[in-house]
């Protein structure tokens, strides 16, 4: 994966960003330098949309989800009650 998208991204001081598996790829030191920015964005007050297929990293980023299945919403609200389903 090239890292570039998302160090370009994060150089835009967004509001809200929206990242799509961001972390699905790379290295062990990119993706800690990844979430090391997702979380300074998190602390800043700004809010991300993250598309993922990965459940640990959904529990370690979010606290909000909202679960699809081919396009409608299954679940929406805390990251365990998503989650669990």
């Amino acid at each position: 994966m090239c890292d570039w998208p998302f160090a370009t991204a994060i150089q835009t001081n967004p509001d809200i960003m929206l990242v799509d598996e961001v972390l699905s790829a790379g290295d062990e030191s990119l993706q800690r330098k990844c979430r090391a920015k997702i979380d300074e964005i998190r602390r800043a007050g700004k809010t991300i949309l993250l598309a993922s297929h990965s459940l640990s990293t959904v529990k370690q980023l979010c606290n909000r989800c909202l679960l699809m299945n081919h396009g409608q919403m299954v679940a929406l609200g805390e990251t365990e009650y998503v989650l669990a389903e």
